[in-house]
């Protein structure tokens, strides 16, 4: 299957994105909060930042993954 033919790697890719953006997003807000001196502000937004950098990790590791048995599918066949 040529590259970006793939259901799987579409979804996955699209996952990924999102999960970057909503990371991206709360690393934002929370230097927002330290700017502002908000401290109970940044202490939640840790968390948050924490659990979308997770997100983020296992989105694009799934990723990574799915897109890697491509590889191991052509060179199988080889």
């Amino acid at each position: 299957m040529p590259d970006g033919e793939c259901p799987r790697c579409k979804e996955l890719l699209d996952e990924a994105a999102v999960a970057i953006l909503q990371h991206v997003r709360a690393v934002g807000q929370l230097e927002s909060a330290r700017l502002r001196r908000d401290e109970a502000a940044a202490t939640a937004l840790e968390r948050v930042v924490r659990e979308a950098s997770l997100k983020r990790e296992n989105a694009v590791t799934q990723y990574h993954h799915h897109h890697a048995t491509h590889g191991m599918a052509k060179s199988g066949a080889a």
